[in-house]
């Protein structure tokens, strides 16, 4: 059954995956996949280390193949969700259910559909509890430690040792094991790994304030958990009176804790998510708890429960769907623009755009970053310090003096505004827009 439920979400989350990447972050580390560079941005060096074989043996494009294996590790990361599960309640049927609101959940899809590395980081954290489920300490240390070279955040799901904590001997296995791969792979870059531009040092002087937080954390649950609220109460209830359970309830309540008090520092990224994957438990739980209460109730009452639990499921599964398409095409729409704006753009031409939207410029056009050919308009917005914006400033002022062409890569509406006063006429081109000079425009015609 695991394996089935594998084959099925990988052939989903595949079948959903566009030719194009979600963010500037995935072009750089496709790059430095690419030339085998694992020198930056070392907090991810864990990423680029599985992301060698995927892209240079894989018979598709680079771009995909990302994407791809973020789809294989979201599909591996179901049957291990399975294979927990049942350990824990020996129960199938909360093991499927659990896989099925895992895969319809959207954070979790979002982020197995898209390159991403926080579906490869659960991939390893969930294969490390499994491990140390069936007694594989050392191998559960080294999987952990490939789950933590992949983004630190994984320490924060080292909570979930709880109910392993009267096996001493186990634990300093997997502990040993944890700290010697860890050590072996971090230390030739531990420079980087602290204090560079993408160094543990970055990280912790960036942080959010409780309102940002809870809205951050309110914004993932609705999307993904709303629907089942009834269900997870009931599970919680349920987890927490099983003595076979509760240990996995608390270390799953700390995680979440601890999660949000020192995890939740940027916006864009689900560092709740392995305890969103243990929610399903909980929630496919409190399933079974309601549908075996209801049916000693009435049949009226259990087939209202019985329905209810196909209304939340389907619901979420549509939600999920709907937005993965929507993203996936205005990411392809975005792709198939730039690469039109090569065959368009006169010689000279300078793009401006946000930082994801530059990189991803530069990585279409040319595979590489900063080429110079691109202006950031946070930069310009003052987003990134007052010298950077004096630079902007300087290199947008030269380009109006000379009448260059100007790509930009999405609305701005500060931008817009100055590019019309200084006589520039802005015209849309697939999803993007040209500006250039009135009778430039008017003499090369519309494209």
């Amino acid at each position: 059954m695991p394996v089935l439920i594998s084959l099925i979400s990988f052939a989903l989350f595949a079948l959903s995956s566009p030719g194009a990447l979600p963010n500037g972050d995935a072009a750089l580390y496709l790059q430095q996949i690419l030339s085998l560079d694992v020198s930056q941005r070392t907090t991810h060096i864990g990423y680029y280390l599985i992301g060698i074989p995927f892209i240079h043996f894989l018979p598709f494009a680079s771009d995909y193949s990302l994407n791809l294996m973020s789809c294989l590790c979201g599909a591996l990361c179901v049957s291990l969700l399975f294979a927990i599960t049942l350990c824990i309640t020996r129960s199938r049927f909360i093991s499927f259910v659990s896989c099925i609101i895992l895969v319809t959940n959207n954070v979790f899809a979002h982020n197995a559909v898209f390159a991403e590395v926080y579906v490869p980081q659960l991939f390893f954290f969930l294969l490390a509890l499994l491990l140390l489920q069936r007694n594989n300490p050392i191998a559960g240390g080294a999987s952990y430690a490939l789950s933590f070279l992949i983004t630190p955040s994984a320490l924060f799901g080292l909570a979930m040792l709880f109910p392993f904590r009267r096996n001493k001997k186990q634990l300093a296995r997997f502990t040993a094991a944890f700290l010697l791969l860890t050590t072996i792979i971090v230390v030739p870059h531990l420079s980087d790994y602290v204090s560079g531009g993408r160094g543990l040092l970055k990280a912790s002087h960036t942080s959010m304030n409780a309102d940002e937080a809870f809205a951050k954390e309110y914004r993932e649950f609705f999307f993904g958990m709303l629907w089942y609220l009834p269900f997870l109460l009931a599970g919680c209830i349920h987890i927490m009176k099983n003595k076979m359970t509760r240990d996995w309830g608390i270390a799953l309540c700390s995680m979440w804790f601890i999660t949000f008090v020192a995890g939740e520092r940027f916006g864009d990224v689900p560092a709740q998510l392995p305890a969103y994957a243990f929610y399903c438990i909980i929630i496919a739980s409190g399933m079974k708890a309601l549908l075996l209460a209801s049916r000693h109730k009435s049949r009226v009452l259990a087939a209202a429960v019985c329905l209810y639990c196909l209304f939340a499921l389907t619901v979420s599964a549509g939600m999920t769907g709907k937005r993965i398409s929507m993203t996936a095409s205005r990411l392809t729409e975005y792709r198939n623009s730039i690469l039109a704006l090569k065959q368009a753009a006169r010689p000279g031409f300078l793009a401006a755009g946000g930082w994801t939207q530059g990189i991803l410029f530069e990585h279409y056009l040319y595979s590489t970053s900063y080429t110079g050919l691109w202006l950031n308009t946070e930069c310009l917005a003052g987003e990134w310090g007052s010298r950077r914006r004096k630079e902007c400033e300087e290199r947008l002022e030269q380009a109006l003096l000379s009448s260059r062409e100007i790509w930009l890569l999405n609305y701005d509406a500060v931008l817009f505004s100055r590019l019309t006063e200084q006589g520039y006429l802005i015209e849309p081109f697939q999803s993007i827009y040209r500006a250039a000079e009135k009778h430039s425009a008017f003499m090369s015609g519309p494209i």
